[in-house]
């Protein structure tokens, strides 16, 4: 439920000053390093968990820290050594590790989205190219239908013509002259009704063809916008996975020598 704060109940009231947030100080390498070194004191583990519940900050500001720390230059004969435990370095690897299976899980799910809509969006194509051949199919047939009709127009207009001649040759046939051109009439206009009703017909089937064409151009272009975001999905996974075993070979590296370092001193 969303609050709305300028009605009067929120307001502020007149004369008031809202108190300031404070803000916390940056942590710095030495409460990092101070932090180690109250932890070694009381047996605890020097995880990051336990360091940033000390210092506060976040995780990553730690850790960049902590690789300074590990990284820096020799200690003199009067300081005590900084150096990493084991502990440290596992606690770090292990928090490396569920970064990179979350990030994993994250990408994967995405590659699935995208690879069930390319799926819909292909089944869809399918369907509606299937449509647009038995439209094509009906236009021609209708297109025949067409055809036929015009010549059956023709013959009407010649058989028209012929009664007209036989009434100029006989005028004592000029009654049944008559009605057969008015049979012949009545055809011809039932024909040319059928005729626009079939053009009208024809015009709507070229019309939906065209909407179906449209319909189709723009599914392939979101089909290939899909193809282009699983490519992205996949390299970005790719980049994460590299990234990481780096990461980690250098951490273990430097954790290794840190530790060397400390046994020698």
């Amino acid at each position: 439920m969303s609050i709305n704060l300028t009605t009067p109940e929120y307001a502020p009231k007149p004369h008031e000053v809202p108190p300031r947030r404070l803000r916390r100080p940056p942590v710095t390498v030495e409460a990092v390093s101070h932090a180690l070194d109250e932890l070694s004191r009381e047996g605890r583990p020097q995880t990051i968990e336990n360091i940033v519940a000390r210092v506060g900050g976040s995780k990553s500001t730690v850790l960049r820290h902590l690789e300074s720390l590990r990284g820096g230059s020799q200690p003199s004969a009067q300081e005590e050594p900084l150096g990493i435990s084991p502990q440290v370095l596992r606690a770090i690897t292990s928090d490396v590790g569920r970064l990179v299976k979350e990030r994993t899980v994250e990408l994967e799910g995405l590659l699935s989205e995208a690879q069930s809509a390319l799926k819909v969006l292909t089944k869809e194509c399918e369907e509606l190219q299937a449509s647009e051949l038995e439209t094509d199919e009906l236009v021609e047939i209708l297109r025949t239908a067409l055809s036929e009709q015009t010549g059956a127009n023709r013959a009407l207009q010649d058989e028209l013509r012929s009664k007209d001649e036989q009434l100029v040759a006989s005028r004592s046939s000029a009654e049944d002259a008559r009605r057969a051109l008015a049979v012949c009439e009545a055809n011809l206009r039932a024909s040319e009704e059928r005729l626009q009703s079939v053009a009208d017909e024809g015009d709507q089937l070229r019309l939906e063809a065209e909407v179906a064409r449209q319909r189709i151009a723009n599914l392939e272009a979101e089909r290939a916008s899909l193809l282009e975001r699983l490519a992205e999905a996949r390299q970005a996974l790719s980049h994460s996975e590299g990234d990481t075993r780096q990461l980690i070979e250098k951490l273990l590296a430097s954790g290794s020598q840190a530790h060397d370092s400390k046994k020698k001193s």
